[in-house]
């Protein structure tokens, strides 16, 4: 298969990808999985989801969160834990791959939500790191 080159690229980065979260991303993870594993997945699903990262959405599109709650309820509470404590715990930041992003030469616009703040910090951080870059952050709906 030949090589191929991008003309441009449009990433982002939410909570899980910032290292600067760690401290704080750890213990929630940590909590999700044990709540998964001693509540259930109806249980932690519904505490799941009127968390702050959910409220845009229950606030915007109810009867999509709704739907959003039961099928999370539905899924394995053994397979939601599992997630949290392997694939969750042991995904690389955005911030480990620093010295790939500084070596970017394509023009590269960067979006984020003023309301997504967990999302924030690390998509400043590809503002700072991405050399031709546009950033758009747009702003929480006056009626959502």
């Amino acid at each position: 298969m030949g090589s191929w080159r991008a003309r441009s690229s449009s990433p982002g980065a939410g909570m899980a990808r910032c290292r600067l979260s760690e401290p704080t991303g750890r213990p929630i993870q940590k909590r999700w999985r044990d709540l998964f594993e001693t509540e259930g997945a109806e249980v932690a699903a519904k505490q799941y989801a009127l968390g702050p990262y959910r409220r845009p959405f229950r606030e915007k599109d109810p009867r999509g969160w709704g739907e959003f709650v039961r099928m999370m309820s539905e899924h394995s509470a053994v397979g939601c834990a599992l997630t949290q404590r392997g694939v969750q715990k042991s995904r690389p930041s955005v911030m480990d791959w620093e010295a790939e992003l500084r070596r970017m030469t394509i023009p590269t616009l960067i979006i984020v939500g003023d309301s997504d703040d967990p999302c924030i910090e690390p998509n400043m951080f590809l503002k700072r790191t991405i050399h031709q870059h546009r950033l758009c952050v747009f702003p929480t709906p006056a009626t959502r």
